[in-house]
């Protein structure tokens, strides 16, 4: 993607599609890469506050008025040390969550009435192949986006789930998500964050409160076909709802999984949190489709079962 850029005032530049390069399918993605120069003499990095795709706001404060005191630092390195963040695993419960200290790894950048944007900064700590951030909020929200990350969920507990793009993570990794959170109630903070199943906040506060029931709600979503030592083969089901292009299965196990293979999807994931999306062949179901989706799960100590889909 190649762009015309024009700028008043050299704080401010918009960039524009060359005729040729317009043409946007939804759902595409648009990596946009950049060369900011700027005077060797320079009292700081310029750093970006702010940016809008087609008008809608990507990240940043919606009045850049201050380019001298950007929002966020982007040398992240210095602020994120992995020996200082607390992480813990935690047992899957339904009972109420406690209020967790969730400020080494996230913070609040900008916000309006009705919304406000954030930031969670997570450092890998062994190489990842596809990630999830499961995010509990104090209070009821409308709505999340997240520009590298698929947004799903609803009321307090929303998932981000990595990109194909940005789902493989080596060791020491900066992985920088923001977010911008919609709310009609009361504003609400976040209670807890787990990065593939590993809460990140100091507290006593789970992952998720609600959808992770080991042994109850999926046991009738899928069907073991065969099994081996160290393997088995799986049929899972779907009733298509509505005409959708592309899709995304997202399944969690009670133990840990060496790899899955399917010929129905692209596969990425480690341990106990998998992702399978849709090919370019088998992307487009229509309403009512059934789809039968047949997999293999590899493992080499506890057989693990599905309890997340």
């Amino acid at each position: 993607w190649q762009a015309d850029w024009e700028t008043d005032d050299y704080l401010t530049f918009k960039l524009t599609n060359l005729v040729w390069d317009g043409d946007i399918a939804e759902g595409d993605i648009l990596n946009v890469l950049i060369q900011v120069h700027f005077d060797e003499d320079a009292g700081q990095i310029p750093d970006m506050i702010y940016a809008t795709f087609d008008g809608n706001p990507i990240c940043g404060s919606d009045q850049p008025t201050q380019p001298t005191q950007p929002t966020q630092p982007t040398e992240t390195t210095t602020n994120n040390e992995p020996s200082t963040t607390t992480k813990r695993t935690t047992e899957k419960t339904t009972t109420a969550t406690t209020e967790a200290d969730c400020s080494e790894v996230f913070n609040i950048e900008s916000e309006g009435p009705g919304t406000w944007h954030g930031l969670i900064t997570l450092t890998a700590e062994t190489h990842v192949q596809g990630w999830q951030v499961e995010i509990s909020f104090t209070e009821e929200v409308d709505n999340v986006k997240c520009p590298l990350a698929e947004v799903s969920g609803g009321g307090r507990q929303w998932t981000l789930s990595s990109k194909s793009f940005d789902d493989d993570l080596e060791v020491g990794t900066v992985l920088e998500l923001r977010l911008e959170v919609f709310y009609s109630g009361n504003k609400p903070d976040v209670n807890s964050i787990g990065f593939n199943e590993e809460e990140l906040c100091s507290g006593d506060a789970p992952v998720s409160t609600t959808t992770d029931q080991p042994g109850e709600d999926c046991e009738d979503a899928y069907t073991v076909e065969s099994e081996n030592p160290g393997n088995w083969h799986g049929l899972i089901e779907i009733t298509v709802p509505e005409d959708i292009v592309g899709w995304e299965l997202v399944l969690g196990f009670d133990n840990t999984v060496d790899s899955i293979q399917s010929p129905l999807g692209v596969v990425t994931g480690s341990g106990k949190s998998w992702i399978i999306g849709s090919t370019e062949y088998d992307g487009d179901l229509s309403e009512g489709t059934v789809l039968q989706f047949r997999f293999k799960v590899n493992y080499s100590a506890t057989k693990p079962a599905i309890v997340r889909m």
